[in-house]
């Protein structure tokens, strides 16, 4: 069975590799636990990325498309900066698999 120490790094290493092709910076861990219900660890992972905000509704997109038309869109009162994003990893405590990746709402 998966330990703390063991769960947290197979949490980075799902989140790296999901997130292979984004900019992600800062990955570190927020919260842990177990659910021993499931046997399952939820593990939440937070990390810094580039994202658009649409100043006109405060909402993000993400950068994977986004960047080509950033100058573009900058009239209409968009612009890229770096935010804190949060992620749950549930991890099997038994053979290390990833079972659920959500959103951490704040």
């Amino acid at each position: 069975m998966l330990n703390m120490q063991e769960a947290v790094k197979k949490a980075k290493f799902y989140a790296k590799e999901l997130y292979a092709d984004e900019d992600i910076k800062d990955l570190s861990l927020e919260e842990i636990h177990f659910d021993d219900q499931h046997d399952n660890w939820k593990v939440t992972l937070g990390y810094n990325t580039k994202r658009h905000k649409i100043e006109s509704n405060a909402r993000y997109r993400t950068n994977l498309a986004m960047d080509y038309f950033a100058n573009l869109n900058a009239e209409k009162g968009e612009r890229l900066e770096m935010i804190r994003e949060y992620k749950i990893f549930e991890i099997n405590a038994h053979d290390g698999k990833l079972i659920t990746m959500m959103i951490r709402p704040l």
